[in-house]
Protein backbone atom coordinates (compact mmCIF):
# COMPACT_ATOMS: atom_id res chain seq x y z
CA UNK A 1 0.00 0.00 0.00
CA UNK A 2 2.09 2.85 -1.21
CA UNK A 3 1.93 6.57 -0.48
CA UNK A 4 -1.56 7.21 0.83
CA UNK A 5 -3.20 4.42 -1.16
CA UNK A 6 -5.72 2.19 0.59
CA UNK A 7 -8.15 -0.63 -0.18
CA UNK A 8 -11.71 -0.94 1.03
CA UNK A 9 -12.54 -3.84 3.31
CA UNK A 10 -14.14 -6.88 1.70
CA UNK A 11 -17.90 -7.43 2.05
CA UNK A 12 -17.45 -9.98 4.86
CA UNK A 13 -15.52 -7.58 7.10
CA UNK A 14 -17.82 -4.67 6.21
CA UNK A 15 -20.72 -6.87 7.36
CA UNK A 16 -18.91 -7.72 10.62
CA UNK A 17 -18.32 -4.02 11.25
CA UNK A 18 -21.95 -3.17 10.50
CA UNK A 19 -21.02 -1.14 7.40
CA UNK A 20 -23.29 -3.18 5.15
CA UNK A 21 -26.04 -5.72 5.52
CA UNK A 22 -26.04 -8.25 2.69
CA UNK A 23 -29.30 -9.21 1.00
CA UNK A 24 -29.99 -12.92 1.56
CA UNK A 25 -31.08 -14.84 -1.54
CA UNK A 26 -32.77 -18.23 -1.09
CA UNK A 27 -34.93 -18.47 -4.23
CA UNK A 28 -34.16 -18.49 -7.96
CA UNK A 29 -33.81 -14.95 -9.27
CA UNK A 30 -31.92 -12.56 -11.50
CA UNK A 31 -29.75 -10.21 -9.45
CA UNK A 32 -28.39 -6.76 -10.27
CA UNK A 33 -25.48 -5.91 -8.01
CA UNK A 34 -23.99 -2.40 -8.04
CA UNK A 35 -20.35 -1.78 -7.02
CA UNK A 36 -19.79 -2.55 -3.33
CA UNK A 37 -17.45 0.39 -2.88
CA UNK A 38 -20.03 3.02 -3.76
CA UNK A 39 -23.21 1.31 -2.50
CA UNK A 40 -22.34 -1.12 0.28
CA UNK A 41 -24.46 -3.82 -1.41
CA UNK A 42 -23.63 -7.53 -1.29
CA UNK A 43 -25.56 -10.80 -1.61
CA UNK A 44 -25.46 -13.66 0.88
CA UNK A 45 -26.41 -17.18 -0.27
CA UNK A 46 -26.75 -19.62 2.66
CA UNK A 47 -25.78 -23.26 2.26
CA UNK A 48 -28.78 -25.28 3.43
CA UNK A 49 -28.12 -27.39 6.50
CA UNK A 50 -25.04 -25.37 7.46
CA UNK A 51 -26.07 -22.36 9.54
CA UNK A 52 -22.58 -20.82 9.60
CA UNK A 53 -21.48 -21.54 6.01
CA UNK A 54 -22.50 -19.41 3.04
CA UNK A 55 -21.32 -17.60 -0.07
CA UNK A 56 -21.01 -13.83 -0.13
CA UNK A 57 -21.08 -12.10 -3.51
CA UNK A 58 -19.79 -8.59 -4.16
CA UNK A 59 -19.21 -6.48 -7.26
CA UNK A 60 -15.76 -4.93 -7.33
CA UNK A 61 -15.14 -2.35 -10.03
CA UNK A 62 -12.02 -0.36 -10.95
CA UNK A 63 -13.32 2.83 -9.30
CA UNK A 64 -12.26 4.90 -6.32
CA UNK A 65 -9.88 3.03 -4.03
CA UNK A 66 -10.34 -0.09 -6.20
CA UNK A 67 -9.04 1.60 -9.37
CA UNK A 68 -5.78 -0.38 -9.18
CA UNK A 69 -7.42 -3.77 -8.92
CA UNK A 70 -6.04 -6.29 -11.43
CA UNK A 71 -9.59 -7.16 -12.49
CA UNK A 72 -13.20 -6.21 -11.90
CA UNK A 73 -16.56 -7.92 -11.60
CA UNK A 74 -18.22 -10.55 -9.44
CA UNK A 75 -16.13 -11.69 -6.48
CA UNK A 76 -17.45 -14.73 -4.60
CA UNK A 77 -16.39 -15.40 -1.02
CA UNK A 78 -16.83 -18.75 0.75
CA UNK A 79 -17.51 -18.02 4.41
CA UNK A 80 -17.62 -20.40 7.37
CA UNK A 81 -18.24 -18.45 10.57
CA UNK A 82 -17.68 -21.58 12.71
CA UNK A 83 -13.94 -21.35 11.92
CA UNK A 84 -11.86 -19.52 14.50
CA UNK A 85 -8.41 -19.44 12.95
CA UNK A 86 -7.72 -15.86 11.92
CA UNK A 87 -7.68 -17.27 8.38
CA UNK A 88 -4.55 -19.33 8.95
CA UNK A 89 -5.91 -22.75 7.89
CA UNK A 90 -5.43 -22.88 4.15
CA UNK A 91 -7.63 -25.12 2.07
CA UNK A 92 -7.60 -26.11 -1.57
CA UNK A 93 -8.16 -29.38 -3.43
CA UNK A 94 -5.62 -32.01 -2.34
CA UNK A 95 -4.67 -29.90 0.69
CA UNK A 96 -7.55 -30.42 3.08
CA UNK A 97 -5.89 -31.72 6.24
CA UNK A 98 -5.55 -28.35 8.01
CA UNK A 99 -9.18 -27.31 7.91
CA UNK A 100 -10.18 -24.25 5.90
CA UNK A 101 -10.31 -20.50 6.02
CA UNK A 102 -12.99 -18.45 7.73
CA UNK A 103 -13.25 -16.32 4.56
CA UNK A 104 -11.81 -17.47 1.23
CA UNK A 105 -12.10 -16.13 -2.30
CA UNK A 106 -13.58 -18.65 -4.72
CA UNK A 107 -11.12 -18.09 -7.55
CA UNK A 108 -12.84 -18.37 -10.93
CA UNK A 109 -9.77 -19.86 -12.60
CA UNK A 110 -9.60 -22.62 -9.97
CA UNK A 111 -5.81 -22.31 -9.65
CA UNK A 112 -5.83 -21.56 -5.88
CA UNK A 113 -2.96 -19.11 -6.31
CA UNK A 114 -3.94 -17.12 -3.21
CA UNK A 115 -3.73 -20.23 -1.02
CA UNK A 116 -0.46 -21.43 -2.55
CA UNK A 117 1.16 -17.97 -2.33
CA UNK A 118 1.76 -17.69 -6.07
CA UNK A 119 0.20 -14.21 -6.16
CA UNK A 120 -2.06 -11.87 -4.22
CA UNK A 121 -4.89 -12.08 -6.72
CA UNK A 122 -5.35 -11.46 -10.42
CA UNK A 123 -8.07 -10.74 -12.98
CA UNK A 124 -8.75 -14.48 -13.48
CA UNK A 125 -10.03 -14.75 -9.88
CA UNK A 126 -13.09 -12.66 -10.75
CA UNK A 127 -16.22 -14.31 -12.19
CA UNK A 128 -16.91 -12.76 -15.58
CA UNK A 129 -19.24 -13.42 -18.49
CA UNK A 130 -16.96 -16.27 -19.59
CA UNK A 131 -17.59 -18.36 -16.47
CA UNK A 132 -20.18 -19.59 -14.00
CA UNK A 133 -20.13 -20.78 -10.39
CA UNK A 134 -21.86 -24.16 -10.19
CA UNK A 135 -21.49 -27.57 -8.54
CA UNK A 136 -19.43 -28.68 -11.57
CA UNK A 137 -17.36 -25.56 -12.30
CA UNK A 138 -13.59 -25.55 -11.68
CA UNK A 139 -14.04 -23.50 -8.52
CA UNK A 140 -17.30 -25.09 -7.44
CA UNK A 141 -20.19 -24.24 -5.15
CA UNK A 142 -19.80 -27.24 -2.85
CA UNK A 143 -19.77 -26.87 0.92
CA UNK A 144 -16.37 -27.41 2.54
CA UNK A 145 -17.25 -31.03 3.36
CA UNK A 146 -17.81 -31.68 -0.37
CA UNK A 147 -21.61 -31.68 -0.19
CA UNK A 148 -23.33 -30.21 -3.24
CA UNK A 149 -24.98 -26.90 -2.30
CA UNK A 150 -27.07 -26.97 -5.51
CA UNK A 151 -26.10 -23.32 -6.07
CA UNK A 152 -25.76 -22.04 -9.63
CA UNK A 153 -24.55 -18.51 -10.40
CA UNK A 154 -24.89 -18.19 -14.18
CA UNK A 155 -25.57 -15.74 -17.01
CA UNK A 156 -23.04 -13.26 -15.63
CA UNK A 157 -22.88 -10.02 -17.61
CA UNK A 158 -22.55 -6.28 -17.11
CA UNK A 159 -24.85 -3.31 -17.43
CA UNK A 160 -22.62 -0.31 -16.93
CA UNK A 161 -20.87 -0.80 -13.58
CA UNK A 162 -23.54 -3.24 -12.36
CA UNK A 163 -22.96 -6.96 -12.58
CA UNK A 164 -26.09 -8.93 -13.51
CA UNK A 165 -26.40 -12.68 -12.93
CA UNK A 166 -28.87 -15.45 -12.20
CA UNK A 167 -28.91 -17.32 -8.91
CA UNK A 168 -30.68 -20.67 -9.01
CA UNK A 169 -30.85 -23.79 -6.90
CA UNK A 170 -30.95 -27.18 -8.58
CA UNK A 171 -30.57 -27.22 -12.34
CA UNK A 172 -29.49 -23.91 -13.89
CA UNK A 173 -32.04 -22.09 -16.02
CA UNK A 174 -31.71 -22.43 -19.78
CA UNK A 175 -30.56 -19.05 -21.06
CA UNK A 176 -32.83 -17.75 -23.79
CA UNK A 177 -31.65 -15.01 -26.07
CA UNK A 178 -33.53 -13.30 -28.86
CA UNK A 179 -30.26 -13.11 -30.80
CA UNK A 180 -29.95 -16.91 -31.02
CA UNK A 181 -31.93 -18.71 -33.69
CA UNK A 182 -33.18 -22.19 -32.89
CA UNK A 183 -34.75 -24.58 -35.34
CA UNK A 184 -36.94 -27.33 -33.95
CA UNK A 185 -37.38 -30.37 -36.15
CA UNK A 186 -39.73 -33.31 -35.78
CA UNK A 187 -38.16 -35.81 -33.40
CA UNK A 188 -36.08 -33.23 -31.46
CA UNK A 189 -36.26 -33.69 -27.68
CA UNK A 190 -35.96 -31.08 -24.95
CA UNK A 191 -35.22 -32.17 -21.41
CA UNK A 192 -36.00 -29.71 -18.64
Amino acid sequence: MGAGYYWHFDAFNKDLLGWLEPTTVIINQECVLPPVESTGKAIKVPILGRPNEYFLLENRQNIGSFERLPGYGLLIWHIDESVDTNNRNEWYPSHTNTGHYLAAVEQADGLWELETNINTGNAADIFSSECSFTPSSVSNSHAYDGTDSNLYVTNIHYEGLNVVFTISFGQPPIPLSPSVETTVRKGDRFIY
